[in-house]
């Protein structure tokens, strides 16, 4: 398992608001049909963000055998800065057989020294995601 930016590039280093590649080499001793592959994205301390599955989008995959690869594309990640952990896995549609699971695949860190500016966040600010949002006040006439 590696990550790579949007230029095919391994790292494990990105900022907010960046596109992240998750990518995950398997080997298949022999045919497994209709695989399902799961991509969490958790911090650090296991608490988990997102979880993307193959059976979910509109990408299945009929059938696996041999050694092959699998990519999953994030973009502009709204994930703040910190630590966070990749684990991976990979099992059947209705997730009875897990053909194989990797807890803690891979690290990588969300860095950005330009965030607080670019969204005058205040500095007590320690969310892990920047959503996209808008706050209307609307007052009343006293």
């Amino acid at each position: 398992v590696y990550l790579t930016d949007s230029a095919g590039e391994k790292t494990d280093t990105f900022e907010t608001g960046s596109n992240i590649v998750i990518a995950m080499n398997y080997y298949a001793a022999k045919k497994i049909n209709n695989p399902d592959f799961r991509f969490i994205i958790q911090t650090s301390d296991g608490i988990e963000i997102i979880c993307v599955t193959s059976a979910n989008t509109d990408h299945s995959v009929d059938f696996i055998e041999g050694s092959g690869n699998v990519q999953c594309f994030f973009e502009s990640v709204p994930l703040l800065p910190n630590a966070y952990t990749i684990t991976v896995g990979i099992s059947n549609v209705d997730g009875q057989i897990d053909y194989d699971s990797w807890p803690n695949a891979a690290r990588f860190v969300i860095t950005s020294s330009q965030e607080k500016e670019r969204h005058n966040l205040p500095p007590y600010d320690y969310s892990l995601i920047r959503w996209p949002s808008k706050i209307h006040h609307l007052p009343k006439s006293v």
